[in-house]
């Protein structure tokens, strides 16, 4: 017997940049493998990914948007009871909670959770803290296991009360280290990616790669770059992500940068 699983996740980008090796592991493993997913440039309507795995494209707001979450939640129950799949497994915040629900509604034998994060960050208003457990509660009520990331969102989930520690285990975040080996990349082109990002060898350069939201560090890092050059030291640099100004957690880089007075000093 094939076991069926499908994997929610928010942007079609997820799907090559979170799940690629993954999905392409279980199908090694004799598993029949679909993917929900928002609809994006990566795709059109109802494909497939350019490794052959089916993908229905069920759009997820990123705002808390309950008339349209309802709906979204309705076609995800319509697809699983038709798909009629052994697991569900969700990822992020909003594929996580509505996928869930739609899960346990649809009785899907096995439901799983993969922890990217919790949405959380120093200085978030209490009430959206509080908000956001409750809502970490319910998901992993309806979860049969949790797996993490990393392992100080564990200890948090079980702080929190969000689960018992015995119902999340550590999956870590697995790097294809061969990939990003400096190796592989010419030197002579190193050099000309430095100079024009102003850092040449006497200079350290220090990068972050990210959304530009606040939950990625964005504010603590600008900080401490300022920390940095106030101590005199010959360090530039440079920030490389997406802005996603629909968000509410959502950062301006040309705001951050002119606060912590970086202007010419950190490249994005």
């Amino acid at each position: 017997m094939t076991l069926r699983v499908v994997h929610l996740i928010n942007y079609d980008v997820g799907i090559r940049i979170h799940l690629g090796n993954y999905l392409r592991y279980l199908r090694t493993q004799g598993y029949d493998v679909q993917i929900v997913c928002s609809p994006g440039r990566y795709l059109r309507g109802d494909t497939v990914t350019e490794d052959g795995i089916f993908v229905k494209a069920i759009p997820f707001a990123p705002r808390y948007t309950p008339l349209f979450d309802l709906w979204t939640l309705a076609r995800l129950v319509r697809h699983f009871r038709r798909e009629r799949f052994d697991i569900v497994h969700t990822h992020t915040i909003k594929p996580g909670f509505l996928g869930r629900i739609a899960a346990r509604l649809s009785r899907v034998p096995l439901v799983l959770h993969t922890v990217h994060g919790f949405r959380i960050w120093e200085g978030m208003p209490r009430w959206e803290y509080r908000l956001t457990v409750w809502v970490e509660r319910i998901g992993a009520g309806l979860s049969d296991l949790l797996l993490s990331q990393n392992r100080e969102d564990i200890e948090w989930a079980v702080r929190e009360r969000v689960c018992p520690p015995e119902k999340i285990e550590y999956l870590g975040n697995g790097i294809d280290l061969a990939r990003f080996n400096p190796d592989r990349v010419d030197s002579e082109r190193v050099a000309a990616l430095r100079r024009r990002l102003g850092a040449p060898p006497a200079r350290s350069l220090v990068g972050m790669i990210g959304r530009f939201v606040a939950v990625k560090g964005y504010r603590e890092y600008m900080a401490a770059a300022r920390l940095l050059l106030d101590a005199g030291l010959p360090v530039r640099f440079v920030a490389a992500g997406p802005t996603q100004p629909e968000k509410a957690e959502g950062l301006s880089p040309d705001a951050l940068v002119a606060e912590h007075g970086l202007a010419g000093r950190m490249t994005y």
